[in-house]
């Protein structure tokens, strides 16, 4: 499938910058399976046009997780009175 959507310009207040947004019409969302949430890539085909391809993120790996110490000190951190 194949579609050809505008590219709008928005303002943005907080940066002072232009924004691009695209919307996806419902039709296209039913058409591919897209929803709310989903994970899109954007593949430059080199052509001036783009592939959309939804992923999914790779899960965070148990070494990046803070460990329970970093995230709260215990009891024993600080000196006693």
């Amino acid at each position: 499938m194949s579609w050809t959507l505008p590219v709008e310009t928005i303002f943005n207040g907080d940066t002072g910058e232009d924004d691009y947004v695209i919307t996806l019409p419902d039709d296209l969302l039913k058409q591919s399976g897209w929803k709310c949430g989903d994970y899109l890539q954007w593949i430059d085909r080199g052509d001036g046009s783009f592939e959309l391809k939804k992923f999914e993120p790779p899960a965070p790996s148990a070494q990046h997780q803070p460990s329970p110490s970093a995230e709260s000190p215990s009891k024993d951190s600080f000196p006693s009175r």
